[in-house]
């Protein structure tokens, strides 16, 4: 994918990350570490697996501002998929992203996901492309 974090810190504060195509987190996959996402985008990436926009297998994700959109995902969490780890969201915008299972934010396994602000959540798309019609447009818990 875009970006692949296993430890550290990654600030995004503006740009895009966009139009990459990997098996989890097409945007950016992490297995551990802190994605503090102030502003800027994630779109038009694509996961086979999980994570069309972002993919939490462990650590934190920390977005209070910017938009992860028009992601896709061939199975779970067309915006933002998530393993182990915490998915805090107190701004920002995840829309327009789509899935057979989960357009817009899967939770799995032993994640978290903590919702706050003027955070949004919008327009995503369970059922795409002749999915199961399951669980969840915007948000679906699974643990």
């Amino acid at each position: 994918g875009g970006v692949w974090m296993q430890s550290g810190t990654f600030n995004l504060y503006g740009g895009s990350i966009s139009g990459n195509e990997t098996g989890s987190g097409g945007g950016v996959y992490m297995s551990g570490g802190t994605f503090n996402m102030y502003g800027g985008s994630i779109t038009d990436n694509t996961a086979t697996n999980n994570g069309g926009g972002v993919y939490v297998e462990d650590g934190t994700f920390n977005m209070e501002g910017g938009s992860i959109d028009n992601n896709y995902s061939q199975k779970f969490g067309g915006g933002v998929g998530m393993g182990d780890g915490t998915f805090n969201m107190t701004g920002g915008d995840i829309s327009n992203n789509k899935a057979p299972h989960n357009g817009g934010v899967f939770v799995n396994g032993g994640g978290e996901f903590n919702m706050s602000g003027k955070a949004s959540i919008s327009g995503n798309e369970a059922n795409a492309y002749g999915g199961s019609n399951c669980c969840g447009g915007g948000v679906r818990v699974d643990n």
